[in-house]
């Protein structure tokens, strides 16, 4: 295992800006992390580049995951564990994580889409990553992301996610190309819409044989009044209806609760798992450490 004590150490700046900054995490085709040992195991910890841990939970990963080289530790204290993941107290047996990116996903080349999600303008963190949380769980493995949405791989998106953005596919796209997309998919377009729609559970549909978009807007202003316009084929305007003491849902839940209506059940999928385990290696039998400190 490699120590690293100091701050200022190389691989520890390179982290913050890969934690801070969008265009690192698109430079380099990685992305930074943290969560317990659940998180981990669902975006697959084996996959990881590089593996932050506390120096006092050094045996507990060493038995937890033999199979990982020991080079591929790094032990910091935990006050730098906490600075890395922007924690004011630290868990126990907590890690952070370097991960490789997938390349975007090419929509158009796919065979079969049967559920897309289609987000405009989605900037709160919080709310796309619950959004990725309830598409992963329900079977809308496929987001289109409009100009100025948050980067689902966020720190703030990832932890709101629970570890839900590496398992999605993603594309990015303007409405002419995603009109291009849901025409040539032949997709049924589903809008929401705080008023003015009709009920959510009065549409008729076949969930076996129809593909599906599913149109969200701003948390704020929902989905815009040009967007509302476009000639988007089989288009639905869909409304929750609401208690008269609350003026809108939150475009997350308004959102899990519509792909709850509409569920891709074909979880089976494997081709669509984007994360594989690598191939195992010698277990580790030792906790000698190498130190870094600059």
């Amino acid at each position: 295992m490699r120590r690293i004590s100091s701050p200022t150490n190389s691989v520890i700046r390179m982290v913050e800006k890969l934690r801070d900054s969008s265009e690192e995490r698109a430079k380099t085709a990685t992305f930074f992390a943290h969560g317990d040992g659940a998180y981990h195991k669902s975006v697959d910890l084996r996959t990881s580049k590089r593996i932050f841990v506390s120096e006092e939970d050094a045996e507990h990963f060493s038995s937890s995951y033999p199979t990982l080289p020991p080079s591929h530790f790094h032990l910091i204290s935990p006050q730098l564990l906490k600075r890395l993941c922007l924690l004011e107290t630290l868990p126990k047996n907590y890690i952070a994580a370097e991960y490789p990116l997938r390349p975007p996903t090419d929509m158009m080349k796919l065979n079969s889409l049967p559920r897309l999600l289609l987000l405009e303008n989605v900037r709160d963190p919080g709310n796309l990553g619950t959004l990725l949380r309830s598409a992963l769980a329900l079977g809308w493995r496929w987001v289109y992301l409009l100009p100025h949405c948050c980067d689902p791989f966020n720190e703030k998106v990832l932890r709101a996610s629970r570890g839900a953005s590496p398992h999605l596919h993603f594309q990015k796209g303007d409405w002419s190309q995603a009109q291009t997309l849901i025409q040539k998919k032949k997709m049924s377009c589903l809008i929401s819409a705080t008023k003015g729609g009709e009920d959510f559970q009065n549409v008729q549909t076949d969930n076996e044989k129809e593909s599906f978009a599913l149109v969200l807007g701003n948390e704020a202003h929902g989905v815009s009044e040009d967007t509302m316009k476009l000639p988007l084929p089989r288009r639905r305007i869909v409304t929750i209806p609401t208690s008269p003491n609350m003026d809108s849902l939150n475009v997350a839940i308004a959102g899990s609760i519509l792909m709850a209506r509409w569920p891709n059940t074909n979880f089976a999928d494997s081709k669509n798992q984007p994360y594989q385990s690598r191939k195992e290696t010698k277990p580790l039998l030792n906790l000698k450490t190498n130190d870094q400190n600059n």
